[in-house]
């Protein structure tokens, strides 16, 4: 923070082209703003990135995501919204084996494509794993 109380400019952006054809995302602080690819390798931007995890979770049973006010990804892209009622809960207390003990905060998402996805994590600013659910038929 600035004497006048702003934050100072974000850092500045390489001149190099991503993989996407996009430069990186610019960013406050130390990120990078690009993501890789473990698989391929190539690089892509945060928007690009984003886009993409949202076509694989579309594909999938299964995706980890952070949880703020719905379920993103590293850069903030959301891939589901989380119900309302999920958002400001009491957590559980569960047990461990060991005789611990850790607070359980059950997640409820809706998907982009209206898929239902269900999971549980310790709490806002938390990884979860979402499942899909699922449906019921007559």
């Amino acid at each position: 923070m600035t004497a006048a109380g702003r934050r100072p400019p974000a850092a500045p952006v390489p001149c190099a082209t991503l993989d996407c054809g996009h430069r990186p995302t610019p960013t406050r602080g130390c990120g990078t703003g690009s993501a890789t690819d473990p698989v391929t390798g190539t690089t892509h931007c945060c928007p690009c990135s984003d886009d993409q995890a949202r076509h694989t979770t579309a594909a999938s049973t299964r995706f980890v995501a952070h949880v703020s006010t719905d379920a993103t990804t590293w850069s903030g892209g959301v891939l589901a919204a989380i119900d309302t009622a999920d958002r400001h809960q009491r957590p559980r207390t569960a047990r461990t084996p060991t005789g611990g003990s850790w607070q359980r905060h059950t997640r409820h998402a809706t998907g982009a494509d209206d898929t239902r996805w269900y999971g549980v994590n310790p709490g806002p600013g938390m990884a979860v794993r979402l499942r899909r659910v699922r449906t019921r038929t007559p």
